[in-house]
């Protein structure tokens, strides 16, 4: 069972995943959440390895959610910047639409990366570990369970 302490340290790990596509604020968005969640991770994660293999285990699902929502982000950003500099040397409308509709799509990847990165900080709160976001394990998704595989062998 880990301690409250473990457990607020994992939470604190997937906060670099955590964007909120507000424009009230003068700074952008990504620049406070990204950089310290990224760096606080990676920091868990190597401070934790032989320590706490629960908050090594949530560090580094958080740094590679992290990773992956961020990227995510970042590829539909370069794609928004390519529509735009189309529309705005061509001036064909469908490239303006094109960027609109790829703005809205960043808006909801955001909101679905929080959400999800929500999920992840509400499971590592309740002391849980496996999967943070609640997936399958990757061998039940190809279709078998490495563990039944290997205890009906011994049946034969």
């Amino acid at each position: 069972m880990a301690r409250p302490f473990e457990r607020v340290l994992a939470v604190l790990s997937y906060t670099g995943a955590i964007r909120l596509p507000l424009g009230l604020w003068w700074v952008p968005d990504w620049l406070y959440t990204v950089p310290p969640g990224l760096l606080l991770a990676s920091l868990l994660w190597i401070g934790a390895r032989r320590r706490s293999p629960f908050v090594a285990h949530h560090a580094r699902a958080g740094l590679l959610w992290a990773i992956q929502v961020n990227g995510l982000l970042l590829a539909l950003s370069l794609l928004a910047e390519v529509w735009y500099r189309a529309w705005y040397h061509t001036g064909v409308p469908l490239w303006n639409q094109v960027w609109h509709l790829n703005a809205e799509l960043f808006r909801w990847a955001a909101a679905l990366g929080t959400l999800l990165t929500a999920l992840a900080m509400f499971r590592a709160a309740k002391g849980q570990t496996g999967d943070p976001l609640g997936l399958p394990s990757p061998s039940l998704v190809r279709g078998h369970d490495v563990h039944l595989e290997s205890s009906e062998e011994g049946r034969y």
